[in-house]
Formats: C-alpha cells, structure tokens, sequence
C-alpha cells in the first residue's frame, strides 16, 4: 500500500491550488474525486445559486409527493414564481 503525506478530498478549483502547493513543498500528495470528471462540485453541478434552486425545487418536490408518507397533507401547494 502505498503511504502519502497529504491526501486532498475532491478535485475543485481549490483543491487544485492546495494540491500543486504540496508539491511544491515537496509532500507526497493524492486527490480522491468522487466525479468521473474533474472540476469538483461547482463544475459538475453548480455553484451556489444553483444548489440552491436544485434544493429549494428538492424541497417542493417532498411537499408534493413525499410528505403524505408521513401524515403530512397539503391541499394547495404549489409554486411562486417572482417576476
């Protein structure tokens, strides 16, 4: 097995410049990247704004569909768009 001085989790821009200054101060470094593409979590699925329209719309979806499971009805739920 091999041993490494520093091991850095996730491969995003950050990341990136944290692993190349362990090289160049001549620690043994690896990345692990749960993605098949490096870039990390804002390249591959969006930076904040994003995440939050994909948890807000997350959110809504549960109401719709998830909430009965556990006793919770809603009659009118529905979105609310601002122009």
């Amino acid at each position: 097995m091999e041993s490494y001085d520093i091991i850095i989790i996730g491969f995003g821009p950050v990341s990136y410049v944290c692993a190349i200054r362990c090289r160049q101060l001549g620690l043994k470094t690896a990345m692990i990247e749960k993605y098949n593409a490096l870039g990390g979590t804002c390249l591959n699925v969006g930076c904040i704004p994003s995440k939050a329209v994909l948890e807000s719309s997350e959110h809504y979806r549960n109401a719709k569909k998830m909430f009965f499971m556990h006793g919770i009805h809603l009659k009118n739920c529905k979105s609310a768009c601002r122009k």
